[in-house]
């Protein structure tokens, strides 16, 4: 009886010790460039700054390992394949993941976008305003799975900037 009370004792113990371990192992997950941008704008410097403010929240949500982008980039030109030459898409993710460990794939695209110039103003020869540019930006991103090729959660998302 007393071996079955210490049996018992010790379950809970690891059971806890497993239940509070940061040593658990977390999902992995990336983010792939976001599609769509086009024109006349270096589109690369726009897409990784999107997929840097993703990352940065995914960190701080402490729920999932990230494999970044640079690491991303590096295991895929092991692997012969290239993330920016548009291999790997929202098609292809699922292949890649399992080849990379990967858990789930942020992807997402660039639906809409526009810049617009307004100009200074002036009363009289007095500069009231100086010229300034709006831009708005409207996105779709998913949460893929990798194992099961479905797509988890989806949302909207619209940035005005100015």
């Amino acid at each position: 009886m007393t071996t079955n009370k210490y049996k018992l004792s010790f379950l809970v113990i690891l059971c806890f010790g497993l239940l509070f371990s940061d040593d658990l192992e977390k999902e992995r997950i990336s983010v792939l460039p976001f599609t769509g941008w086009g024109g006349q704008y270096d589109y690369k410097k726009f897409t990784n700054a999107l997929t840097d403010k993703i990352v940065t929240q995914i960190v701080k949500s402490h729920r999932f390992t990230v494999v970044d982008r640079q690491n991303l980039d590096r295991i895929m030109k092991e692997q012969k394949l290239q993330l920016s030459s548009g291999i790997i898409d929202q098609s292809t993710a699922i292949e890649v993941g399992k080849i990379l460990g990967i858990d789930k794939f942020i992807v997402g695209s660039i639906t809409r976008k526009s810049t617009e110039r307004h100009d200074a103003k002036y009363t009289g020869n007095v500069k009231t305003r100086d010229a300034f540019y709006t831009a708005e930006i409207d996105a779709t991103i998913q949460l893929l799975h990798v194992e099961t090729g479905e797509y988890l959660q989806a949302a909207e998302a619209k940035g005005r900037g100015r």
